[in-house]
């Protein structure tokens, strides 16, 4: 398990390795495609980002549609773009409750 120096407690991507294939398992279909994508390209690196939306039907038969922000890191490596880091993030509700929002559209 890795860890960030920078933000102690943060682990790499692999500590949610489990709750990814749980929702992966959930899923009889998704579909996931990025909208209005911006594109850098600088030498061997390369940054993607824009709005993601994410849509499907769970294996209990509820449907998802969600929109988020995303960003793709990307490094050619032997010729080849490699995902080298991706984020995404929901706006938060302005509540106080600190939950994202999942359902607004853009």
């Amino acid at each position: 398990m890795a860890r960030n120096d920078r933000c102690p407690g943060f682990r790499s991507h692999s500590s949610h390795r489990p709750r990814r294939l749980e929702w992966v398992a959930s899923s009889h279909s998704a579909n996931g495609r990025f909208v209005d994508a911006q594109l850098m390209i600088d030498g061997d690196l390369a940054v993607a980002f824009g709005l993601s939306r994410m849509s499907g039907i769970k294996t209990d038969g509820t449907k998802v549609d969600s929109w988020s922000r995303r960003t793709i890191a990307l490094r050619r490596i032997g010729g080849s773009w490699k995902i080298i880091h991706e984020h995404a993030s929901f706006p938060m509700a302005m509540d106080g409750s600190g939950r994202a929002v999942t359902d607004l559209l853009p």
